[in-house]
């Protein structure tokens, strides 16, 4: 039996392992990095009683739209937001 042939056959057989998991690992990184963050439905007052996030992405979109009953609507949900929420020092008052 020819020992030499083994030993070839066994260090490919170690770099194609090696090679496919990094690869596999890097497809992974770049699937998870490249899928987008879920955005917060505005449309729904049960997702914007989640999080103060929510609230200020969604009023942050709503004044987007340059419109004074627009951002009254976006005072008036900003405003809702618990004056004890760490998040609510990040408003400008």
């Amino acid at each position: 039996m020819n020992t030499e042939y083994l030993k070839l056959t066994k260090w490919w057989q170690g770099v194609a392992g090696i090679f496919l998991l990094t690869s596999a690992v890097g497809v992974g990184a770049f699937s998870v990095l490249t899928r987008s963050p879920d955005v917060a439905n505005c449309q729904s007052s049960s997702q914007l009683q989640d999080g103060a996030g929510a609230i200020i992405y969604c009023a942050t979109t709503i004044v987007d739209e340059q419109d004074s009953d627009k951002l009254a609507q976006a005072i008036r949900l900003v405003d809702s937001i618990s004056k004890d929420n760490p998040l609510r020092g990040n408003l400008i008052h």
